[in-house]
């Protein structure tokens, strides 16, 4: 006779504590930026120093569903702990090939060192954030 205490999936709630709040910290972060740069592409934009196009603005909205779409799926692997690994892997490996991007684009003169720094430094700090959630599972 099966018990009627159900047990919780083995894999799920086996993420730490620090874990689940970096989580929530870089999803809400990647949700927050991608819907700015939806709505208000030249305003998000200008933040960190970068002047954009109305044409670029459409690219600028491009990318920010990108990172709607990812915090929402990493918001929604919480509870799979093997599918939420594979998801902010995802996360980190966007920003990791973003930040390889920026460089390529100042170094070849396409993009002005400011801009380019502050984009930088905003995907790095949330590859640290990835890096210490996945570090702390």
């Amino acid at each position: 006779m099966a018990s009627s205490t159900s047990k919780p999936h083995p894999s799920s709630s086996s993420l730490t504590r620090t874990s689940r709040i970096t989580t929530r910290l870089f999803a809400y972060s990647r949700i927050i930026l991608g819907a700015a740069s939806v709505l208000v592409p030249h305003f998000t934009c200008s933040l960190f120093q970068f002047q954009i196009s109305n044409e670029t603005a459409t690219v600028v909205r491009l990318f920010g569903v990108r990172g709607i779409a990812l915090g929402s799926l990493l918001m929604a692997s919480l509870d799979e702990k093997m599918v939420w690994r594979k998801v902010l892997r995802a996360n980190v490996g966007c920003d990791v090939i973003d930040i390889g991007s920026l460089a390529f684009a100042v170094m070849s003169g396409h993009l002005d060192l400011m801009p380019g720094m502050f984009l930088a430094g905003g995907a790095a700090s949330l590859v640290c954030l990835g890096g210490w959630g996945l570090g702390s599972s």
